[in-house]
C-alpha cells in the first residue's frame, strides 16, 4: 500500500473495530471467565484488561497482552501493582519478559498496522469455533492455522514467533 492510499484511511474507525474483535476474542480465549476468580462472564461484567497499558499501541492488540478480568480483579491488578505483577508471574511465567522485548522491538504503530491487525483479528474471530494455536500454554486445546499462530508484531514483515 502507498503512502497515497494510508494517508487517506481514517484510523479511529479501523481501531474501533480492532478493539470490539479484541474484546470478542479476549472472551473466547479465556472462556468468558476472570482470569484471576473465575466469575463468568455470564453473571458478571469481564474487563478487557491489558498486562502493558493500552497506550503502548504495538501491544495493544496483542492476545499475549491481554486479560479478561472481573471488575474486582481489574481494580485489584491497579491498586497493587505488585502483588498483581507477581500473581502474573506466578501465573504466565515469561510472558511479561515477552511483552517487553515486543514493545522494545517497536514503539510506533501506522495505519498499515492497524489494517493488518484488523484483518488478523477478524480471521481469529471468524474461526472462533475451530482449533486456533495461539496460546499453548493458556489454552492447550487450541490447534492448527499455522498462519495465524502469533499476533502481528507492527512494524515486521512476518507474524511474531
Amino acid at each position: 500500500m502507498g503512502y497515497n492510499e494510508l494517508v487517506k484511511i481514517k484510523i479511529r474507525p479501523i481501531e474501533r473495530r480492532c478493539e470490539k474483535l479484541s474484546r470478542e476474542l479476549n472472551k473466547l480465549l479465556h472462556n468468558n471467565r476472570c482470569e484471576r476468580c473465575g466469575k463468568s462472564g455470564d453473571v458478571y461484567k469481564l474487563d478487557w484488561s491489558h498486562v502493558i497499558s493500552r497506550e503502548v499501541k504495538c501491544l495493544k492488540y496483542d492476545p499475549d497482552n491481554w486479560m479478561l478480568l472481573c471488575f474486582q480483579c481489574h481494580k485489584w491488578w491497579h491498586d497493587w501493582p505488585t502483588r498483581s505483577a507477581e500473581w502474573f508471574e506466578n501465573k504466565y511465567p515469561g510472558r511479561k519478559k515477552r511483552l517487553h522485548d515486543k514493545e522494545n522491538k517497536k514503539k510506533t504503530i501506522h495505519a498499515e498496522d492497524y489494517l493488518k491487525i484488523e484483518a488478523q483479528l477478524k480471521e481469529l474471530n471468524t474461526n472462533r469455533y475451530q482449533s486456533l494455536d495461539i496460546f499453548p500454554a493458556r489454552t492447550p486445546t487450541l490447534a492448527q492455522n499455522s498462519h495465524i499462530d502469533q499476533p502481528y508484531i507492527p512494524g515486521t514483515s512476518a507474524i511474531a514467533h
